[in-house]
């Protein structure tokens, strides 16, 4: 180890003058801050500290990291719009599911003759104001439809409801790549 010429006065202790030795180099290790400040740049194992810092609600250990880095940085825009359908929006497209579509007052039904009786819809008129939708556009797991569930529930308001995650217009295909071992329902979770 290279001694470097101390700056302390003659009446220091020992280990005064040892610590000063062993931490004369440390502005020579590399240390880019900026980097770890952005969630495209940040280190992987850094990753957690960051979304705490930024203020992310929920977090996995066990999320892929592409899908790590894209809550991070989708996290200071969906915390200034929370409570928006924008910021459920977002929140969606953040998990993979940038074309959902949210219906709001997903219960009533107008007398207008666009409803179909089909179950999804309810006779509620004015009290159903805060219910919500999703309908997804690629079939998810129930895993999947439970951390999605939670990542809406952190964005949206108190009073409204979510009352379904439909993904029947992008039904299961009969091809193998799904099995049926109770990892994804059939439609509507």
């Amino acid at each position: 180890m290279k001694t470097v010429k101390s700056l302390l006065p003659p009446n220091t202790t020992p280990l005064e003058r040892a610590l000063e030795q062993a931490t004369a180099s440390i502005g020579a290790v590399p240390f880019r801050l900026r980097d770890n400040w952005n969630a495209r740049t940040c280190p992987v194992d850094l990753l957690p500290w960051l979304a705490w810092a930024v203020g992310v609600e929920e977090w996995d250990a066990n999320w892929p990291e592409a899908l790590k880095r894209e809550v991070v940085a989708t996290a200071r825009e969906i915390r200034h719009k929370k409570g928006t359908a924008g910021a459920i929006k977002r929140a969606l497209a953040a998990l993979g599911h940038p074309n959902a579509i949210l219906f709001e007052r997903s219960g009533s039904i107008r007398y207008d003759g666009a409803a179909k009786f089909d179950g999804n819809n309810t006779y509620g008129g004015s009290c159903e104001w805060a219910t919500f939708r999703i309908v997804l556009t690629r079939p998810v797991s129930i895993q999947q439809a439970r951390i999605i569930r939670q990542r809406i529930n952190n964005v949206k308001r108190a009073c409204c409801h979510l009352t379904g995650l439909d993904f029947t217009s992008a039904a299961i295909k009969y091809n193998g790549s799904i099995k049926y071992n109770g990892t994804y329902s059939y439609g509507m979770v």
